[in-house]
């Protein structure tokens, strides 16, 4: 019984906690509006890339991605025409679960490595002006 339940406690401390509960992946979906009406702008198309060169293409609005996580800020560039092209950036933020990892710091090495211990916002809004 205590092997086992030494084994568990392994198994937990090197699992790293952000990596099980919430994946190394991130669901944002993006709005495009129109700056003056705040209302959703129809067949615009959009394009987003994280630091290392992935590239994520949006053609609904609103569109999601599924973003790997740890990858820097996202790049958001909107096209439309009789639009001004729009670029906005979607910064990345500490996962709180990664916290937990401070009483089994394996656990955060992991992590730091899925980069699970960051996170996107659910939402971003890019708003357009019309030309």
């Amino acid at each position: 019984m205590l092997k086992r339940f030494v084994a568990f406690l392994a198994i937990f401390a090197v699992s790293g906690c952000a990596t099980v509960f919430t994946g190394s992946t991130s669901n944002v979906q993006i709005r495009v509006v129109d700056a003056e009406s705040n209302e959703l702008i129809n067949n615009v198309k959009c394009s987003v890339t994280d630091n290392e060169g992935m590239v994520y293409l949006i053609s609904s609005n609103p569109g999601n991605i599924i973003a790997n996580k740890g990858k820097g800020t996202l790049r958001v560039d909107c096209k439309k025409p009789g639009y001004a092209q729009q670029n906005i950036g979607i910064a990345q933020n500490i996962n709180g679960v990664t916290f937990i990892n401070v009483l089994f710091w394996p656990g955060f090495i992991v992590d730091a490595v899925t980069g699970s211990m960051h996170k996107y916002p659910a939402n971003a809004t890019v708003q357009m002006k019309k030309l």
